[in-house]
């Protein structure tokens, strides 16, 4: 297991449960690096926020009493599923119940919010992160196209955020075609900044995982 600072606070506060209670799903401002946060690898969590862990390999960073609930969750579970099974097979959850799928495989009886909390936390992974610039590609590519005009992402169903060091996470990206099969993420024309640097996010929104999918010069008419 991994991920566990329990040191200070996440500074970005969100998603309340059916409870009402507020749990921390990411910090928008990084804190520095430490020797505890150096052992969890690059995907250690910033201070104040630990690994969700619903499943193994869960690296999705969210509050100490987010992880709680989530391992209570897995601890009630199998009282939840359906004796016998159903139309969903053997996993079928009792009425009122869904499953929790941080991943496809999770089939956690969980309540409905916490199913759309847990989805939103997926989609907002990409902010827990303490070194952002250290995550794997696994697999993904940001890069400038043929004459550096347009900026374009692969794989083209991920979700793309900007990190730029100076400037933390930008918004924006959307979708301005395609470039060889690639997603185009910028309109037309748009110019490279001479001086400034950003590191391209992706995010798996079906299984939480964040890729670091490249370091590209910042796209002046998305991030002037």
């Amino acid at each position: 297991m991994g991920g566990k600072n329990f040191s200070g606070r996440g500074r970005r506060l969100g998603l309340l449960s059916s409870g009402g209670l507020a749990f921390a799903v990411a910090a928008a401002i990084l804190a520095p690096s430490s020797p505890a946060q150096a052992q969890y690898g690059p995907y250690t969590c910033v201070n104040g926020l630990v690994w969700r862990e619903a499943v193994s390999s869960d690296h999705v960073c969210v509050s100490p009493q987010w992880r709680s609930k989530t391992w209570e969750e897995n601890r009630i579970g199998p009282s939840q599923v359906q004796p016998g099974g159903g139309p969903y097979g053997p996993d079928t959850c009792k009425q009122g119940f869904v499953w929790r799928e941080t991943r496809p495989s999770d089939h956690v009886c969980v309540s409905v919010q916490s199913r759309t909390d847990n989805r939103r936390a997926n989609g907002n992974a990409y902010t827990g992160y303490a070194h952002p610039d250290q995550l794997p590609a696994n697999g993904t590519h940001a890069y400038w196209t043929q004459y550096g005009s347009q900026l374009a992402v692969s794989p083209s169903h991920f979700d793309f955020h900007g990190w730029e060091p100076a400037r933390g996470y930008q918004s924006g990206m959307a979708n301005f075609g395609s470039y060889y099969g690639d997603r185009v993420v910028t309109p037309r024309e748009c110019r490279q900044s001479p001086n400034r640097n950003m590191y391209v996010l992706a995010v798996d929104e079906t299984t939480g995982i964040v890729s670091n999918a490249g370091r590209v010069a910042v796209p002046l008419c998305l991030y002037p």
